[in-house]
C-alpha cells in the first residue's frame, strides 16, 4: 500500500550551484502528539542525517521556550519554520488529510499525523518509528524551504512511499534528489 505525503509534481528549470556556507533554520516543535523525547530526538537526529549534507544546519526548539530564547535562535536562523505533531483526536478535527497521507505543509508550516504514522510504522516497519518520523519532518521540511511542486519522481520527495521506499528508508536510503538539493542550495536565505 502506498502513503500520501503532501503537493504534485512540478519540474525545475534550475541548474546547479555550488555549495554554500551552511543555513541556520530554525524549526519549533509543537509535539501534541506526545512523542516520547527519545523518539523525538532520534527522529532529529535523523532530520540532521539527511538535511545536513545539503547545507541545512537544523536548530530544534520546543514550542515553549522563553521569549528570550526566541529572540536568539530567530536572530541566528535563515528561516523560522514549525512542525506540529498531530495527536489522532487532533487529526480527526482537521478533516483535511486524505487516506494515507502523514503529513502536510503549508506556508512555514507542516502538520504530521502521528495516529497516521504509527499505524504505518506497526504495519511496515520492524521498530523504526523514530526512523519513520525522521523521514516525514525531512520530507515536511523540505517542502517548507522548497514551496507548492517539490515531489520528485524518486527519492525522499517522491509523494507516495509503498513497500520498497519504506525498506530503504528503514536502511537510510531515502535521500533527496540532485534537483531538490540544488533547489535548498540555491534558494535565497
Amino acid at each position: 500500500m502506498a502513503w500520501l505525503l503532501v503537493c504534485p509534481l512540478v519540474a525545475s528549470d534550475r541548474t546547479a550551484c555550488p555549495a554554500p556556507a551552511p543555513r541556520n533554520v530554525a524549526v519549533v516543535i509543537g509535539n501534541y502528539a506526545s512523542v516520547p523525547n527519545p523518539v523525538l530526538a532520534e527522529a532529529q537526529a535523523e532530520v540532521e542525517r539527511i538535511l545536513t549534507p545539503v547545507g541545512l544546519r537544523i536548530e530544534w526548539r520546543q514550542h515553549r521556550l522563553t521569549s528570550a530564547a526566541n529572540e536568539n535562535l530567530n536572530a541566528r536562523a535563515t528561516a523560522s519554520l514549525a512542525i506540529q505533531l498531530l495527536s489522532p483526536a487532533m487529526e480527526a478535527r482537521l478533516r483535511r488529510p486524505t487516506k494515507g497521507e502523514v503529513g502536510i505543509a503549508f506556508g512555514s508550516t507542516a502538520y504530521v499525523f502521528c495516529g497516521r504514522l504509527d499505524q504505518l510504522a506497526q504495519r511496515a516497519l520492524s521498530d523504526s518509528r523514530s526512523v519513520l518520523l525522521g523521514n516525514v519532518l525531512a520530507h515536511e521540511i523540505a517542502h517548507l524551504l522548497l514551496g507548492p511542486g517539490a515531489h520528485a519522481s524518486g527519492g525522499i520527495m517522491q509523494p507516495h512511499w509503498g513497500a520498497s521506499e519504506l525498506r530503504r528508508l528503514e536502511q537510510g536510503g531515502l535521500t533527496l534528489l540532485s534537483p531538490q538539493i540544488d533547489r535548498l542550495r540555491c534558494a535565497a536565505p
